[in-house]
């Protein structure tokens, strides 16, 4: 699991606990022993996450600062958006900065997982079933399915980009993706 727990602007949970229940009706259910590995964003959040969760190994820490990564690596969002009108599309909070951020956390939750050998490494976000529409924001998990192979969700609009609500794989899979970041 990764990123935020909440929202921090309203601090509600309710998207983190609609997430939980997900992940417990379409992964727990489904399986006789899972672990947890959690990235959060937000260490305030930590004891919260660990009730529900009892992650294996977990990292809390404050927000990076990616604004610095981006300038240091000679990532310009007006070079990314050039001819792109972002703030009329669905992607206008999809910024170089917090995409970044995004798959820090993911790739720092893979890494954690990376240390044990499983079936199937699953990498979520809090929030999943509570944001997206209906073709990414379901888990659609068969423990029964070749472990080789990255599975994700089947979303139409692969021409703007892959559904990344959700992933799982073998951990070979896995160690692969986790070096997007």
């Amino acid at each position: 699991l990764h990123g935020y727990f909440g929202t921090l602007s309203t601090n509600d949970f309710s998207t983190s606990k609609g997430g939980f229940e997900h992940i417990q009706q379409e992964i727990v259910s489904k399986c006789d022993d899972v672990d947890f590995y959690v990235h959060c964003w937000q260490p305030n959040c930590e004891e919260q996450v660990n009730n529900l969760y009892f992650p294996k190994r977990s990292i809390f820490e404050q927000q990076k600062d990616f604004a610095k990564v981006c300038k240091e690596n000679g990532i310009h969002q007006n070079y990314i958006d050039e001819h792109f009108p972002r703030k009329k599309t669905m992607y206008k909070n999809a910024t170089a900065e917090r995409i970044l951020s995004f798959y820090y956390s993911r790739c720092e939750s893979i890494r954690l997982a990376l240390e044990e050998e499983y079936d199937f490494i699953i990498t979520t976000r809090f929030d999943v079933s509570t944001r997206g529409g209906s073709e990414v924001r379901y888990i659609k998990f068969s423990p029964e399915l070749e472990s080789d192979f990255l599975y994700t969700t089947n979303w139409n609009q692969k021409n703007v980009g892959y559904g990344d609500m959700w992933f799982y794989g073998s951990n070979k899979i896995m160690l692969k993706y986790s070096d997007i970041y």
